[in-house]
């Protein structure tokens, strides 16, 4: 539930956990996807206010409330999850300002704010990555999309999905180089950085979770922290 919700990709959204109880082993700032909270709101069950993990630094209301985030537990996300599985993500409001049953003319004034919004600005807002994106006209989807490595010269089968890709002719020659490309639409699919010890890939490189193929890239990645180390004079 940390991860989820220092997630950029949930920039602007409100987030409905299934599981009945978030927050029993607390807050760790360790676990962080990023440095503050991107979602707009949170659902829960239940809130738990007594953690109990040794790493523990706050609660999630703490979190929630520090990030300037509402959040509401009480609900059956169960439920809720039912609706959204079966008519698509819906837009909604979480308010403490008045009571719905009690004031028809706020409300409906609210469900006008409601009906009218969508996130805008995301990847702005989120990033900082200098190159620009584009939205495809297919998305990468499933199990089997082709992946060229410029560094090997060959190509993996991966599993992907996502619908907006990054234009390589934007990316600025100081910041990196494309190192991946999708051989069906030739979309980058990875970049090396020229500034950075590091690398990104679009697709999902997980060794089990779902093709074994590039789980070389977990490879590279220890690779780069041990030539820092031996620089650094480390192991």
């Amino acid at each position: 539930f940390e991860e989820t919700l220092t997630d950029p990709s949930y920039y602007g959204q409100i987030i409905t956990q299934t599981y009945p109880l978030i927050g029993n082993y607390g807050m760790n700032s360790e676990d962080m996807e990023s440095d503050r909270i991107w979602a707009k709101g949170y659902i829960v069950r239940e809130a738990c206010t007594a953690p109990s993990n040794f790493r523990s630094e706050k609660t999630l209301d703490t979190f929630l409330k520090e990030n300037g985030i509402i959040g509401i537990e009480g609900i059956d996300t169960r439920s809720l999850t039912r609706t959204l599985r079966e008519s698509g993500v819906m837009n909604g409001a979480i308010t403490t300002e008045f009571d719905p049953a009690a004031d028809p003319d706020r409300l409906a004034s609210l469900m006008q704010q409601i009906q009218g919004y969508a996130v805008r600005g995301a990847v702005k807002a989120t990033t900082c990555a200098g190159a620009k994106t584009s939205k495809m006209k297919y998305g990468h989807r499933g199990a089997n999309q082709p992946v060229t490595d410029f560094a090997t010269g060959r190509t993996f089968i991966t599993s992907q999905n996502h619908g907006y890709a990054v234009l390589g002719s934007t990316l600025p020659a100081g910041v990196g180089r494309i190192s991946h490309v999708n051989a069906n639409d030739k979309t980058c699919e990875g970049v090396e950085y020229a500034q950075w010890n590091c690398f990104t890939v679009q697709f999902h490189p997980e060794a089990s979770g779902g093709p074994r193929d590039t789980e070389f890239l977990f490879d590279r990645f220890i690779q780069n922290i041990r030539r820092i180390n031996r620089v650094k004079g480390g192991l």
